[in-house]
């Protein structure tokens, strides 16, 4: 009970801080389920809004230790007359477990990553907390996961500001032990969507 307790101030203390940013290790408006889906590896492609302009992500990832890691890779049209490469990793690390005493699911994640271009350039290290829980739709394959995540991030660089805050919420379908599709969207003063489409394995 304690626990729980913890795991919901810090909930309530991180989503009380609406974002400037979108989520995620690249500045993206992507979060991460509390679930991992894949057993052993999965790779996809993630098409993001994050205000002005478009993004576009290849990312891969793998089991690790306890948790796992994705890394991810991709180009933002900023719609300003540059383009910006993205390029981080992300790490998720369950921590709890839904009982009779506590509905959901959640897990740490931390990531290190940023947006690079020339003059121009950040670099992001954010730290959060996903809860969700999955649910299976009744005859059928489909499983639901509906999350949120607050997300705090540390900033450096080309910025004026080195501390910005998140609250992502996502929904995640899986269609078979193969495929899944993720939609996300983040809330804050730069409001952000995205849709990602994976492999698992």
């Amino acid at each position: 009970m304690r626990r729980n307790m913890c795991v919901l101030g810090l909930v309530v203390g991180l989503g009380g801080f609406a974002g400037r940013v979108a989520a995620q290790s690249t500045g993206m408006p992507v979060t991460l389920p509390p679930i991992r889906s894949f057993e052993s590896y999965t790779l996809g492609a993630t098409l993001s809004d994050p205000g002005p302009g478009v993004a576009v992500e290849g990312w891969y990832g793998l089991v690790f230790g306890p948790g796992d890691i994705t890394f991810r890779l991709g180009l933002w049209d900023t719609n300003r007359g540059t383009t910006a490469v993205l390029a981080g990793a992300d790490y998720r690390q369950p921590l709890v477990a839904h009982s009779e005493s506590f509905p959901l699911d959640g897990a740490l994640t931390v990531g290190a990553g940023g947006s690079f271009t020339s003059g121009n350039s950040v670099f992001f290290v954010p730290i959060g907390f996903t809860l969700g829980r999955k649910f299976e739709v009744k005859d059928s394959n489909i499983k639901l996961q509906p999350y949120g995540e607050p997300i705090v991030h540390l900033a450096f660089g080309d910025t004026s500001d080195n501390f910005f805050f998140s609250l992502g919420l996502g929904l995640e379908i899986q269609f078979s032990d193969k495929f899944a599709l993720d939609v996300n969207g983040s809330l804050g003063d730069i409001d952000g969507i995205s849709v990602a489409f994976g492999y698992l394995r």
